[in-house]
């Protein structure tokens, strides 16, 4: 078979380092001018684009001087028009394509994007034959191509909110939208892929495990820092840290305000019951955060786990398959702006996954000895997963059920007898003290803190797994859920959809889907034996949770299926793996090392482009929640006690709530909600000794009363 691609004449080295040097140039300045806001006008969407068009030329303009101008051409394209569809896409909630345009900048944003395809067409097709073309899809199968492009496209866009409003129409006109921008940006990785005259071979080993997990800490305590800002952002965030404090103090729980006061200090999910103040999560992450809490950094914690978790699933890729799966796996999960953007989160999450992870390396480990090494290795996983069930039960379940049928699954010493109770003991060991808990806070084992908080504040057994009537918010979560106050298999099937649709985007974030790879596997790969367990995994985990009434993918992606991350992962990896077998057995050589080249490039994409759109338009103060308490000067008082101080909030109270420690010592500022009238009364009455200030966050002001 004839060579696909064509090789283009090398431009002279002159003209390489004069439009090096222009191309850099050009980035120059659009980021001088951008970081000072020079441009008159300019939004912060607006300045974000400029400084993603300056990163893609400086990209370019060191392809060209690698000699690879025309590659350069089509990564630049790539990362603009890429930045150019998240301007035109709108972030929060349910992610949907502004159509028709209604600015001019929109507009120029769509004449980009067409441009990007046309350029990209044009390439590729002077790069290769339209016969060669006709013969490479002919050999991949044009049924599975359809398939491929049918489930590429499917996801683009979140399905729920059309349905409740009714706007069926709507929904496949931005999905047939989302399609040709699927088909666009694949067609510029193709013709990225096509350009380049050679490719790479990814490191192996636990040297790129350090890379990887070098890059994911410094894109994660990036993103902590400018767009979380180390604070909460969804009311569980703050309900783990009011736990974690609690811990660090050395006590399990809060004595309870006295009535009079407890208004002004109330918030979702922390509960005031029989004489105690507590969160009604279970104990399992705020026990591990209060180790960042009485660090002072709890900010911190997750991003360790997540680098740890990094050099984990390295571990256990490399005993599950080969070194390149587990090259291509660690690069994948330590650039994904999913699970960075949760290890930049105050979430429970990248906490379960590093359990999971460890108990699965543990486990692994446990072949290569005797079976009395064995036997502890598989004890400590079974510790692992019982503490994930102390975490989150649902998850915790789900995992150590199948992850106690992987060990009858692979034999060996870990069919073993001993081995089969040692993890078993090592589960019932830490899982078995949410019982104890339960127990303690609400008289009885079954019974959560969590179920026993909803009992009492919504209708009974509405927070439930199942379907029927009276599931879900007693007064309904809006544009949240499809019908309020109910739960059926189609609302199920509909979540189910909302999620995959989240993924598709948040995994990765790249134009191309980020399920591709994925899609790739199920269509043209061979699927083993360990696939199959990877994806019994996630179709578990999305069938359990297609049992409850709320879908939960508008913060960080869709978070109740983020144990499913990991094989993911894997699966991607294999993907990519059977795409470069697949190119080279119709016929194109080197396919799998410049696909190594152009997943590097996708990778760049996921942490610059993608990341920042994310860290700009939903992280940053999402739903008004900002760091601002943290450096509210404030007036000086009498005395060395901290002053009460009673908000008038235009945002979130929790912004404030948030730096309040829970024991209120006396070196420390009290912040409360002003409720005006008897119930100021009650407050300042209930916190003796300390000077009443009353803040106005909206003038920015305080004054005593």
């Amino acid at each position: 078979m004839t060579v696909f691609l064509k090789s283009s004449p090398a431009p002279s080295r002159p003209w390489r380092i004069a439009l090096a040097g222009f191309a850099g140039l050009v980035a120059v300045l659009i980021l001088v001018f951008s970081v000072q806001s020079a441009l008159p006008g300019i939004r912060d969407l607006a300045q974000w684009w400029m400084l993603m068009v300056a990163l893609a030329l400086t990209l370019f303009s060191v392809f060209v001087l690698w000699d690879l101008t025309l590659s350069g051409l089509m990564l630049l394209l790539l990362f603009v028009g890429g930045a150019s569809q998240l301007y035109v896409t709108q972030p929060l909630w349910y992610p949907a394509l502004r159509l028709p345009p209604r600015t001019t900048i929109e507009m120029a944003m769509y004449a980009i994007i067409f441009g990007q395809g046309a350029l990209s067409a044009f390439v590729l097709f002077r790069n290769s034959s339209d016969s060669k073309l006709s013969q490479v899809i002919s050999d991949l199968g044009v049924k599975r191509t359809a398939l491929f492009l049918l489930l590429s496209g499917a996801f683009t866009i979140p399905i729920l909110d059309h349905l409740r409003q009714n706007e069926i129409d709507v929904y496949f006109i931005q999905l047939a939208a989302g399609l040709i921008l699927v088909v666009i940006n694949l067609v510029t990785v193709i013709a990225l892929a096509a350009t380049l005259p050679r490719g790479v071979t990814l490191p192996a080993g636990w040297r790129w495990a350090g890379c990887m997990a070098t890059v994911f800490l410094i894109a994660t305590l990036v993103l902590e820092w400018l767009a979380f800002e180390r604070v909460p952002h969804v009311q569980d965030e703050l309900a783990y840290m009011f736990q974690a404090k609690t811990y660090a103090s050395g006590a399990l729980y809060v004595p309870a305000l006295p009535e009079g006061p407890r208004a002004a200090f109330e918030f979702y999910l922390l509960d005031h019951h029989n004489g105690r103040w507590i969160s009604v999560f279970t104990p399992g992450w705020p026990a591990f955060l209060a180790v960042g809490v009485f660090f002072g950094v709890p900010w911190l914690v997750n991003p360790i786990l997540g680098t740890a978790s990094i050099f984990l699933a390295q571990g256990v890729m490399q005993r599950l398959t080969n070194a390149r799966t587990a090259s291509i796996s660690t690069l994948i999960l330590a650039t994904s702006p999913w699970f960075i953007a949760m290890s930049a989160s105050l979430m429970s999450h990248t906490f379960a996954l590093f359990l999971v992870l460890l108990a699965w390396l543990l486990i692994l480990r446990a072949e290569e000895g005797e079976l009395k090494r064995a036997v502890l290795l598989v004890f400590v996983a079974g510790l692992a997963l019982g503490w994930l069930f102390l975490t989150r039960n649902l998850d915790g379940l789900l995992l150590g059920i199948l992850t106690g049928l992987f060990l009858l699954w692979r034999g060996g010493a870990l069919r073993h007898p001993l081995t089969v109770l040692s993890y078993s003991v090592g589960c019932v060991a830490t899982g078995s003290l949410i019982f104890f808990y339960n127990y303690y806070f609400t008289g009885d084992p079954l019974l959560t803190t969590l179920s026993d908080y909803y009992q009492r504040t919504w209708v009974d057994g509405s927070n439930a797994f199942g379907f029927g009537q009276n599931i879900g918010s007693p007064e309904g979560w809006g544009h949240m859920e499809l019908r309020p106050h109910e739960h059926s298999p189609f609302e199920g099937l509909v979540n189910t959809l909302t999620n995959i649709s989240a993924l598709h985007t948040d995994f990765m974030g790249w134009g191309i889907g980020s399920l591709v790879f994925v899609w790739i596997l199920l269509i043209y790969g061979r699927i083993n034996a360990t696939d199959r367990m990877m994806l019994a995994i996630i179709i578990v985990v999305a069938g359990a949770h297609a049992l409850y009434w709320f879908v939960a993918s508008f913060y960080v992606g869709p978070r109740y299926w983020f144990m499913m991350i990991a094989p993911l992962v894997f699966l991607s990896a294999r993907g990519v793996l059977e795409t470069g077998i697949r190119l080279e057995t119709i016929g194109l050589s080197s396919a799998s090392d410049k696909l190594n080249a152009v997943l590097l490039i996708l990778c760049l994409f996921s942490v610059t482009v993608f990341l920042s759109y994310r860290g700009v338009t939903r992280y940053h103060e999402h739903r008004t929640y900002d760091d601002h308490y943290r450096y509210l000067s404030l007036p000086d008082t009498e005395g060395l006690v901290q002053p009460l101080v009673l908000i008038n909030p235009k945002s979130q109270i929790a912004s404030a709530l948030f730096f309040n420690d829970p024991s209120f010592p006396l070196d420390e500022p009290v912040f409360a909600k002003d409720l005006g009238g008897t119930a100021n009364d009650a407050v300042t009455k209930a916190f003796p000794g300390r000077p009443a200030l009353y803040y106005d966050e909206r003038e920015e002001t305080f004054s005593r009363k």
